[in-house]
């Protein structure tokens, strides 16, 4: 499993953080994990799907070719039977699906994704038969992908995003340790408007988003170091103990930090 990058138009930066295209090998039987990192995805297989059950549930499930995946809230564990070679996916940023596909984070979506052309009731059939004919060539995928993604930030806005992308921004740059109540002050909303919003935009909680930014800033120390200092770490991470760290880790990753899983990743990153 390999993956490549590709920058989005920089007219889209604000709302995507990048194009990732994995090269699955082909391949059968396997599982691979995706775990919570802050943002949605749309899942745009270049040729098959994904087949195979979820954590564990033994119900068989079919991926549909493009789908969307919401923003996920703990790992979950896809026990494959079949596979696409190759998978691009648009990884957002926490609010740029809501912006770019104008569809609220906090619905209920498919457990093996949502396919796009019920998430966007038709509007993106064109755009998906163009993908369809464009076969093998990555170049001309990520041009439509492009094309189509900027006419959507032409699209009138909803609802502003601005104030929820300045409390994503506050929280990354706290590394998920800014207080709930100090965010709110600083991107002039009410506490509750905050949570709507966020909720609304997002698809989380404003403090779960944070303690995943959290998570997410702590497994990249823990990967940066041969020999981690378990309790230096806590207090970096404002935890109660060490004890509080490990269930908090374990709550996102299904393992302790002191022995993580190497899980191969649904992306190959």
């Amino acid at each position: 499993m390999s993956a490549l990058y590709y920058p989005p138009s920089p007219l889209l930066q604000d709302y995507v953080s990048g194009y990732v295209l994995t090269d699955y090998d082909g391949g059968g039987a396997a599982i691979v994990a995706g775990y919570p990192k802050g943002h949605a995805t749309l899942c745009l297989s270049l040729d098959g799907t994904f087949q195979g059950s979820m954590n564990d549930d033994p119900e068989l499930l079919q991926h549909p070719k493009f789908s969307f995946i919401p923003f996920l809230k703990s790992t979950t564990l896809f026990h494959t039977t079949s596979w696409p070679s190759r998978v691009l996916h648009v990884i957002f940023k926490p609010y740029g699906a809501f912006r770019l596909l104008q569809v609220p984070q906090h619905l209920q979506f498919g457990k093996a994704g949502t396919a796009m052309e019920d998430l966007l009731d038709k509007k993106a059939n064109a755009f998906l038969k163009r993908m369809e004919d464009a076969g093998a060539d990555i170049n001309l995928i990520i041009k439509l992908l492009d094309n189509w993604l900027l006419q959507q930030v032409s699209q009138p806005k909803a609802t502003d995003t601005n104030h929820i992308r300045l409390a994503c921004t506050l929280i990354e740059k706290s590394n998920g340790l800014i207080r709930i109540d100090q965010l709110a002050q600083q991107v002039y909303l009410s506490k509750r408007t905050l949570e709507y919003r966020f909720q609304q935009q997002v698809g989380v909680s404003p403090k779960l988003y944070n303690r995943i930014v959290r998570f997410n800033s702590l497994l990249g120390d823990i990967r940066k170091s041969n020999t981690p200092d378990w309790q230096d770490l806590a207090l970096k991470y404002n935890f109660f103990d060490q004890a509080h760290m490990i269930k908090e880790f374990k709550n996102f990753y299904k393992s302790t930090p002191t022995n993580p899983v190497t899980f191969r990743d649904v992306m190959g990153e």
